[in-house]
């Protein structure tokens, strides 16, 4: 059995260029569409260009894009169980749970004409249990297309049901009983579970795949005894000759943990028929809680004893056996897969995975079943499960359809157009992707029709774009140095091949005698003298067609790579494309022969040889972060002093990523973690023999949402502390505001996330709007709106028992301010006393407000003015006696210099008469 770890489900892709492309346009797909629904989505097909969706009320019929042609209210209360289109017959079945049990047949083109409509309970009744419903065609003639109907069979207190469990239903009214029975011959052929203990059913999917029909059931006890039961049947010439010839398998995934709940499942064709399943264990929080697996379901011929959970027709349990137990062929491990789909591109199969966190992600695997690097070809904002169902586009397969909650996508199954050059496109291992020379770009195979197509090689997943390795001749006067193209060429014809050798000088590298040139491969013979000491740089480039693939190499003389440390030489002999021997700890030149293939992580074994310690690492903090990245992650350990990368890696080490760091220091180091995919990825550092140590866990996760602010006003003055709604904000770096644009910094010793508004002077309302800062990118929140400050107008005190109590009035303003905002402080002399905010009463239409404290024990003071802290500013009232005497006293000094004016003027005129007198005018 093959088995691997599918922990490395989240990388990048291979070239820097690539991923920080990938980042900035993953989601945002020029080929995905998406509809939002009244409600989450139960059940959904696709048949000829229409996507039929079931949700909690409605059905929806929609075209391909997901545009809504037509919205049709269910019953209430109803659950839609059953979702079956009838392709030839141009009707859509539906079953459901409203009234005891429903069916209704509708018109394929239009579901709001109804054709048929019967209250008959085929689906379970419960909203809770599950049922199971698809076409299949028996007896081999045309007409006999039935409904394979599974229901859990359990009596309901207010209905009468048939209590069928698996059953074959005609759907016309001209088979055996009419539409909708699973009679035949005056009975009811069925295959029922065996009476006794408890038991949990659950279907989870059914098929037909030529002239068998495939049924998959979680069955539940109570773990270890769960299994997950296949009943394969054969198409005979009846119903009861069909069901009686079910055979029952049990599913046991996967090596030493049991699996024992199957979520998806998905056909995968071929001979031997293969099929795969997401299964899972109990514990959610497991790492390695989901696995895809992937089994051998060819149906054999052979009889088989009575089942020990399901059987047909008699309960004796004297022949009863256990059921047979298939393992799977290969299996893959993550923790939060919910559904899956298949489809092959050439000798290649392609998974599509869901998961619980709203990612859609694409892997390819290789005849032997090795998978390339996961590609996310879709990841929600938030943390809405993949629904177990998806379904490819039956028109030209270039799309997936998938829900999550109450949405519904389609997503491209490759996303071609994001290569940019014909290396990228062949790095990207999508068998769905080749690069069109004609155009110059990378495109499906369908869009490049008057060209050569250029993709990946069938059959096996290779590294290189091109690989090399040179021997010598016999006489070891001469090297062959023999290439190989790893590409696969669809074009009309045979498109040219050529290969051109020169040294790094530009000279020609090959004698002429023995070179060959032939697709894939070509060689080229040189003079073993021609090797430098320091060896040979060498340049080949490819032609096909009219592009050119070219490599460059340093060429090595094999026999002459000596010296030490031993990892080190081991690590040059291997990039040097030559035989490392593990016995001898020597390296020499490769027979043409030899199959062996090695990396750099061949050599890990061997001590580094520097005489310097090796570094650890105890933590990573954040570990968890939004899948937009961190800028400053802080590294603790030992022996960092010496490190010169931090890495980011999946577990099986696919496309490392290097990633800079600011700072160091022998426990510490700053790192900046860059946008990736969600899920769980593994932190190393290295040293300069290339050698990574360490193995901190971080978590990408969804991005933080905004739902609201707690409150969405503040003054002018600024200082009010506003707290953010929603979820994952502890992911959050900083609060932006615009309208001037800054960056406030957040609080999180609370459980809400909280920031200070900043002040904008003083003036007239503003909105201004709100963002979340997450590393380099921002999401959108809400608005705020500023007010002018608030007036505080005037105070007065009264003896309250021992306590003095004290009114300040303030102007009525639309700022809310709550008693928890407001500090209060009574100044007597050089002494400050502190009020006990009391209540705070409106003034509605008064005009101004009250807000009422208390200073206890100090009846008599003498308060000569408050002062009110809200935010960044205080606020000062001053006392009635200060204002009275200030007032006053202008008072008196305006008398005085009316009266002081009065007398200047009295005793001008007076002098001038006195003067008039003396001289006599």
């Amino acid at each position: 059995m093959h088995q691997m770890s599918f922990l490395y489900f989240l990388k990048w892709n291979d070239s820097m260029q690539t991923l920080v492309f990938f980042i900035f346009l993953i989601g945002h797909s020029q080929s995905d569409e998406s509809q939002l629904l009244d409600g989450s989505v139960s059940n959904f097909a696709v048949v000829n260009g229409t996507v039929y969706v079931a949700t909690d009320d409605k059905l929806y019929q929609m075209d391909r894009n997901l545009t809504v042609e037509i919205r049709k209210d269910t019953a209430q209360p109803n659950r839609v169980q059953m979702l079956v289109p009838f392709e030839e017959n141009n009707t859509l079945i539906t079953c459901g749970t409203y009234d005891c049990g429903y069916c209704d047949v509708l018109d394929l083109k239009n579901i709001s004409k109804t054709v048929h409509t019967e209250q008959i309970s085929v689906a379970s009744v419960y909203p809770n249990e599950s049922s199971l419903g698809f076409l299949v065609d028996i007896g081999g003639s045309t007409g006999n297309t039935y409904l394979l109907s599974g229901a859990v069979p359990k009596m309901h207190e207010n209905c009468m049901c048939d209590n069928f469990f698996i059953t074959l239903r005609d759907t016309n009214d001209f088979q055996d009983s009419g539409i909708f029975s699973a009679s035949e011959d005056k009975n009811t052929p069925e295959i029922k579970r065996r009476p006794g203990q408890w038991v949990d059913l659950d279907f989870v999917d059914g098929f037909q795949w030529k002239n068998h029909f495939y049924i998959f059931i979680n069955f539940n006890i109570r773990s270890p005894q769960s299994r997950v039961r296949l009943l394969t049947m054969k198409s005979e010439k009846n119903k009861r000759d069909t069901l009686k010839s079910f055979r029952g398998t049990t599913l046991q995934c996967c090596g030493s943990k049991y699996y024992t709940r199957l979520a998806s499942s998905a056909v995968v064709g071929g001979s031997p028929l293969l099929w795969a399943g997401i299964f899972k264990v109990s514990d959610s929080l497991d790492p390695e809680s989901t696995a895809l697996a992937i089994f051998n379901i060819t149906p054999r011929d052979s009889p088989g004893g009575e089942d020990p959970d399901f059987f047909m027709e008699s309960r004796s349990t004297e022949n009863k056996e256990e059921s047979e137990t298939v393992a799977p062929l290969a299996v893959y491990k993550y923790r939060l897969m919910t559904s899956v789909a298949t489809v092959t591109a050439s000798s290649w199969l392609v998974f599509f995975i869901g998961t619980a966190d709203g990612q859609l992600i694409k892997i390819s695997m290789d005849k032997a079943m090795k998978p390339t690097c996961p590609i996310v070809l879709y990841k929600s904002d938030d943390d809405r499960p993949v629904h177990s169902k998806m379904i490819l586009d039956p028109i030209d397969k270039k799309h997936i359809y998938l829900a999550l909650g109450n949405q519904m996508k389609r997503v491209a199954v490759a996303q071609c157009w994001r290569y940019g050059s014909m290396r990228d496109c062949w790095f990207s291992h999508d068998p769905f992707c080749g690069w069109c020379s004609s155009q110059s770009r990378c495109t499906f195979p369908d869009e490049c029709l008057t060209s050569a197509w250029i993709s990946i090689p069938e059959g096996s997943l290779q590294e290189r774009m091109i690989s090399f390795h040179a021997e010598e001749t016999p006489s070891r006067e001469k090297v062959i140095l023999n290439v190989t193209a790893h590409l696969k060429v669809v074009a009309t014809g045979s498109p040219a091949f050529s290969c051109a050798f020169t040294t790094e000088r530009g000279e020609s590298l090959c004698a002429g005698s023995g070179d060959t040139a032939a697709f894939p491969s070509c060689s080229c013979v040189f003079l073993r003298d021609k090797f430098p000491a320091g060896g040979l740089g060498v340049t080949v480039k490819i032609t096909i067609d009219n592009q050119i693939v070219s490599e460059s190499w340093n060429l090595r003389n094999c026999s002459l790579i000596q010296g030490g440390p031993t990892s080190a030489l081991c690590s040059e002999c291997v990039a040097a494309g030559c035989l490392w021997s593990f016995t001898q700890h020597t390296c020499s030149w490769m027979p043409w022969s030899s199959h062996e293939s090695y990396t750099q992580g061949t050599c890990q074994n061997y001590p580094s040889g520097l005489n310097i310690s090796e570094p650890e690492i105890y933590s990573i903090t954040p570990s968890e972060i939004s899948f937009y990245g961190k800028n400053y992650a802080t590294i603790t350990g030992k022996n960092l002093d010496h490190v010169t990368k931090t890495r980011i890696r999946g577990d099986m080490d696919c496309n490392q990523m290097e990633v800079p760091f600011h700072s160091r220091s022998s426990d510490r180091l700053t790192l900046h973690v860059p946008g990736g995919s969600k899920g769980r990825m593994t932190v190393c550092v290295e040293l300069p023999d290339g050698r990574c140590y360490g193995s901190a866990k971080i978590t990408y996760r969804s991005l933080p949402s905004c739902t609201g602010l707690s409150r969405d006003s503040s003054w002018a003055s600024g200082g009010r502390a506003v707290s953010v709604l929603g979820t994952n904000l502890q992911f959050v770096d900083g609060i932006e505001h615009l309208d001037p644009p800054r960056t406030l910094g957040v609080n999180f010793s609370t459980s809400n996330l909280q920031y200070y508004t900043p002040s904008v002077g003083t003036g007239t309302r503003r909105d201004v709007t709100v963002r979340l800062k997450v590393a380099n990118e921002t999401i959108a929140c809400a608005t705020l709106t500023y007010h002018p400050d608030p007036e505080f107008i005037r105070f007065t005190t009264s003896p309250s028992g021992d306590n003095l109590r004290i009114t300040v009035v303030k102007k009525v303003d639309k700022l809310n301010i709550s008693r928890e905002e407001l500090g209060i402080y009574a100044l007597e002399g050089d002494v400050e006393h502190k009020c006990q905010l009391d209540k705070i009463i409106p003034g509605n239409s008064s005009g101004v407000d009250s807000i009422d404290c208390k200073i206890r024990n100090k009846r008599d003071a003498k308060i000569e003015s408050v002062k009110i802290y809200l935010g960044n500013h205080p606020f000062e009232v001053k006392g009635p006696h200060k204002r009275s005497f200030l007032i006053a006293l202008i008072i008196c000094s305006i008398i005085l210099i009316f009266a002081g004016a009065a007398w200047i003027y009295h005793c001008r005129v007076n002098n001038r008469t006195n003067t008039d007198r003396a001289t006599g005018l």
